[in-house]
């Protein structure tokens, strides 16, 4: 973990990609399952010799990469933790926000070169000890709850996952429906996504004749002050956007029981890990947001306190579309780490690079 080495280029390329056949979708996807190309941006970090790469990048991000890199670059040799250290504070503001997320793209690819240089996985350079045995909950967006099909859907999940997230809709109806098709109490969370008024949501819960699971960002992240004191009507969920171990003080005050680090959001796979530990320190759960499924994927094989993973029915296999053999539930909802070098191992041969920023 503590090895140093140089990084003599990091870049921004285009890819394109055909879409992931419907075998790298779970059966209860793949007949919804997008068949266009996947289009993206990749971030490639070399030392001049070996590549490391993470993808995809955001199209709004892509840009603000190759300046940070340019700001930050030395002919030091660094170990991935300093080097990650060097790119936050090459600019300001780099600690949230868009330059926060190109500071964790970039060092997510340096991981992955790391892993190359040491042939091995990430998971197991930072210590790995299980890398079989990791759980997931499911995430159905993409399917409208009041489509006919939802709560088919939602039964079909319910034979591999324990748990399922959909988006709420104010019908309690549609609600209770896909509640019980996923298998009643505690099977089903609801992800608000900050944009529901706080009453709104105590008023569907409480009509609701199911308990929920948990809910997630019931509030924005800029008014997570308001949960303080608030007579929650299931576990709270949130932390996505909490973008260092100094911000979890935030979470702790308004008394998250579930937290979600994000390592594409918070700098990275080390601030990430910091994030996690905190959460064990004070005995509150962590369940990853699926942005970075990856590296919440190696954390847990390395023994962190990760204690679900999440996937993502329609878009995982989107987001992994640029790797030769992208990660999926295996034997039900389990997941396994990859034992290949980096994230997971090399690109997908039918990658074509396009232009470079």
């Amino acid at each position: 973990m503590s090895e140093a080495y140089p990084l003599h280029a990091i870049v921004v390329q285009r890819y394109t990609v055909p879409a992931p056949p419907p075998e790298l979708h779970v059966l209860e996807a793949s007949g919804r399952a997008r068949t266009d190309s996947v289009e993206g941006w990749l971030v490639g970090a070399s030392d001049g010799r070996l590549w490391g790469w993470w993808g995809p990048v955001p199209d709004n991000v892509a840009p603000l990469v190759e300046p940070l890199f340019a700001a930050a670059a030395t002919r030091e040799w660094l170990t991935t933790g300093d080097w990650a250290r060097r790119l936050r504070r090459a600019m300001r503001h780099t600690s949230n926000g868009l330059l926060g997320i190109a500071v964790s793209c970039m060092e997510l690819a340096c991981w992955d070169l790391l892993g190359w240089r040491q042939e091995a996985p990430v998971w197991s350079i930072v210590g790995g000890v299980d890398r079989s045995n990791v759980d997931s909950y499911a995430t159905c967006f993409g399917i409208d709850p009041h489509d006919n099909a939802s709560a088919a859907v939602a039964s079909e999940v319910a034979f591999r996952w324990a748990v399922q997230k959909w988006r709420p809709t104010h019908s309690v109806d549609v609600m209770n429906k896909l509640a019980e098709a996923a298998g009643g109490d505690g099977a089903l969370c609801l992800d608000f996504g900050g944009l529901w008024n706080s009453d709104a949501i105590a008023r569907l819960c409480e009509d609701l004749s199911f308990r929920l699971a948990w809910i997630e960002e019931p509030f924005p992240p800029e008014e997570m002050h308001q949960a303080i004191g608030w007579r929650r009507p299931a576990p709270h969920a949130a932390g996505e956007h909490c973008y260092s171990r100094a911000e979890t003080a935030i979470l702790e005050a308004a008394g998250v029981e579930i937290w979600q680090p994000d390592a594409v959001f918070c700098g990275g796979f080390q601030s990430f890990r910091l994030l996690v530990e905190r959460a064990s320190e004070i005995g509150v759960r962590c369940m990853p947001h699926g942005g970075s499924l990856l590296p919440a994927l190696h954390a847990a094989a390395a023994g962190d306190a990760v204690e679900c993973v999440e996937y993502h029915m329609l878009l995982e296999p989107r987001r992994q579309a640029h790797l030769a053999s992208p990660v999926m539930p295996v034997e039900g909802r389990r997941l396994v780490a990859p034992d290949a070098p980096g994230w997971a191992g090399p690109l997908n041969p039918n990658l074509r690079m396009g232009a470079v920023l």
